[in-house]
């Protein structure tokens, strides 16, 4: 395990060999410290730091990385392949694409003629803390609502999007939603993964000509990365999958990027928010 917070509930070495998220998925930090603890991770875990011996599995897209610690002898690689593979999609719950089924392919998203539809669809997730300051009647969370049970602790709580008990999730229409303002830039809103992950839904979305963005320009979370070509930014794994248990919570339309191995699909499966790939057309040379 590992990440940038770790905890004996978070450990590999734990007795109950609990399994918590880490909040980014590629973290070499926690490889690195435990090259420099000549490889005594139950040391580090004492000491509070995050470590980890193996990354099971890394995606082609981070080869330049894994070469760069090869090269310096930081990491070495055991095998070329772990034999599994995995294909990562746009995913909608079922029950938007029975309400709309036009949005099962991206020939029912592309186009300027579908603009409106998907920013009126897909709205923003807001995070706690934001919701507390603009969203809730006192501004700050003082009286349970329905939404938020009281205000978010200081540290992580803030920038979640979906706390069990605590913060059922809330989506809205945001500036980069409303296309009366903005009918040529208005978008709907796409969960996307993190920067260092492989995906390509940027490259997708823009020569598909489909007006959806991830992120939403406000800084809220990690959802506004600047690393990324489309100004919005992916949402690490932790905050991903808040955000897909708000949308089931709140019974809100979302549109996300997911692998088809993924056992977090399996909770939803023979519900209404099942998990529904939407077809795009097949990769190319190109």
């Amino acid at each position: 395990g590992g990440g940038e917070k770790v905890s004996s509930s978070a450990s590999f070495y734990h007795p109950t060999m609990r399994w918590d998220y880490a909040p980014k998925s590629y973290d070499y930090g926690v490889l690195e410290e435990a090259h420099s603890r000549d490889g005594d991770c139950a040391s580090a875990v004492r000491d509070g730091a995050p470590c980890a011996h193996v990354f099971p599995e890394v995606f082609p897209g981070q080869r330049d990385e894994w070469r760069r610690r090869e090269t310096d002898g930081l990491l070495k690689r055991g095998v070329t392949n772990n034999g599994r593979t995995s294909k990562h999609s746009w995913y909608a719950p079922k029950f938007v694409v029975e309400d709309d089924p036009t949005l099962a392919s991206h020939y029912g998203m592309t186009g300027e003629k579908n603009r409106r539809k998907l920013a009126a669809r897909f709205k923003r997730p807001i995070s706690w803390g934001r919701y507390c300051r603009e969203f809730s009647t006192d501004g700050r969370c003082g009286e349970p609502d329905g939404v938020a049970e009281r205000a978010p602790a200081a540290g992580e709580e803030g920038d979640s999007y979906f706390m069990e008990g605590l913060y059922s999730g809330h989506f809205n229409h945001t500036a980069e939603n409303d296309c009366d303002a903005d009918p040529k830039g208005c978008t709907g809103h796409f969960v996307d993964m993190e920067c260092e992950a492989s995906t390509f839904f940027v490259q997708q979305s823009h020569w598909l000509d489909i007006a959806l963005k991830s992120g939403d320009g406000n800084g809220d979370g990690d959802g506004n990365d600047p690393r990324s070509p489309s100004g919005g930014g992916g949402y690490g794994t932790d905050h991903r999958t808040q955000i897909i248990r708000a949308a089931h919570a709140r019974n809100e339309s979302v549109i996300f990027y997911f692998a088809d191995t993924d056992p977090k699909k399996v909770p939803y499966e023979g519900t209404s928010f099942e998990f529904q790939r939407i077809l795009l057309p097949d990769a190319t040379a190109e």
